[in-house]
């Protein structure tokens, strides 16, 4: 393989498993619909909280009930903290074997591709040329 198609095949290894994901560009509208859900969301939590003080109003002196509500919404946080928490704190899986097997896999196809195409460049260079820009042309336009 010569050494285009070896920059070639590491610059679509390093695009394919990039560690850096780009995350999807968002417009206004769903910037507006982001902050409406989550207003919507803190709103609903609220109601929730003062909906259950209020159940335990109904079986408990007000004191009490504010102190069980606490501890309920207190049990709850500290629930979603731990789970957070080992959300984080968990090892990816090795996907080391995978990438190996795609490195070797996109080698190959890569360097099948250089063998089918070189005698055809060297008999017709002008219009390997020619295909070769309009397929830049062509990738620019659509921004691949």
């Amino acid at each position: 393989m010569s050494g285009i198609a070896a920059v070639i095949e590491e610059l679509i290894m390093a695009a394919v498993l990039s560690p850096k994901i780009s995350l999807p560009r968002k417009s206004k509208m769903d910037w507006a619909f982001m902050a409406l859900s989550i207003l919507l969301g803190c709103a609903g939590i609220f109601l929730s909280i003062l909906a259950l003080e209020r159940f335990f109003e109904a079986q408990y002196p007000l004191d009490m009930a504010a102190l069980l509500s606490a501890g309920v919404v207190l049990s709850v946080a500290a629930l979603i903290a731990l789970a957070t928490y080992h959300c984080r704190h968990r090892k990816p899986p090795a996907a080391s074997t995978d990438r190996q097997e795609l490195e070797s896999s996109l080698h190959t196809l890569l360097e099948s591709i250089c063998m089918e195409l070189e005698t055809p460049v060297r008999e017709n260079p002008k219009t390997a040329v020619l295909l070769a820009a309009i397929a830049g042309f062509v990738a620019a336009q659509r921004k691949i």
